[in-house]
């Protein structure tokens, strides 16, 4: 069976679809999870989906249960399997965003030719990655144990706007904590220092809620171009795989040639959506 044939069947695994950590059979050293990653990378070069699928829900399932911090470089092939999983799903955002975080773990990484050679659309994906800016941090509270990693390195800071790995370990390297979080998501998930509590400032009781309505124009309008030109580039991709559409060298190469500059253009102008919501949101004053 091969990988174009079953991507909604490949979708359906689930991004975080996760045991909790109680229901881990044994304890996974992160030797077998980057086993378990390169049997996925294998089988997707190989176009081999059913392996690839299996291989990835392992990691998936696997990395609750890992008894020792990851490094970075593990942290990086996990990306790269849920970025291939994403563009599998034709879901190019998705991609993009895992090789971001990828690239973010692993700076030097050259995707190879043989998996996606110039003009795949695959490697589109990887060329917006390369080429967006580092994401935002947030700063994450400290635990009150121990110590976190985030994509394999000891830091307090994690990424606003991609998914990351997140582990809590304790003074003797033992992982109390090891799981994959989603994008953008509210982190409760281990026992926090208290913060101090900040006083009102008596200059703004009682002032109103605002917020700046050109912002939100802004993004209502790039929004909904965004949405327009994906729904192109998607239609474009469908009129190029199928099988009425002419085998001309010529007419292929020009519609991957718009789907790739349509998708492209979505891309940039969903991000500047997300840039201009987030400012607006950012812009509320009590």
């Amino acid at each position: 069976m091969k990988l174009h044939t079953i991507a909604p069947a490949l979708a359906a695994l689930g991004l975080f679809a996760l045991p909790a950590a109680a229901a881990c059979p044994r304890e996974l050293s992160p030797d077998e999870l980057a086993r378990m990653l390169s049997t996925a990378d294998a089988a997707f070069a190989d176009l081999d989906a059913d392996v690839f699928g299996e291989a990835l829900s392992s990691v998936r399932a696997g990395v609750p249960c890992v008894n020792k911090a990851l490094t970075a470089g593990q942290v990086a092939a996990y990306h790269r399997a849920e970025a291939y999983q994403s563009f599998l799903d034709r879901d190019h955002a998705g991609a993009v965003q895992h090789f971001r975080a990828m690239l973010a773990a692993a700076p030097g990484y050259r995707l190879s030719e043989e998996i996606a050679p110039e003009g795949h659309p695959l490697r589109v994906d990887f060329e917006i990655a390369q080429g967006l800016p580092a994401e935002a941090t947030r700063s994450l509270p400290a635990p009150t144990s121990g110590s976190l990693r985030v994509d394999g390195r000891l830091t307090d800071q994690a990424p606003r706007a991609l998914p990351f790995v997140l582990q809590q370990v304790d003074d003797s390297g033992k992982v109390m904590l090891s799981t994959l979080v989603e994008a953008g998501s509210t982190l409760e998930l281990y026992p926090a220092q208290e913060s101090p509590r900040r006083g009102k400032d008596p200059e703004k009781a009682g002032a109103r809620r605002t917020i700046t309505m050109p912002l939100v124009a802004a993004t209502l309008v790039t929004g909904a171009t965004a949405a327009a030109l994906y729904g192109m580039s998607n239609a474009q991709v469908n009129e190029f795989w199928d099988p009425a559409t002419p085998a001309d060298p010529d007419e292929l190469a020009r519609l991957q040639r718009q789907a790739n500059t349509t998708a492209t253009l979505s891309l940039g102008l969903g991000l500047v959506a997300a840039g201009t919501g987030t400012a607006a949101v950012l812009s509320f004053a009590w």
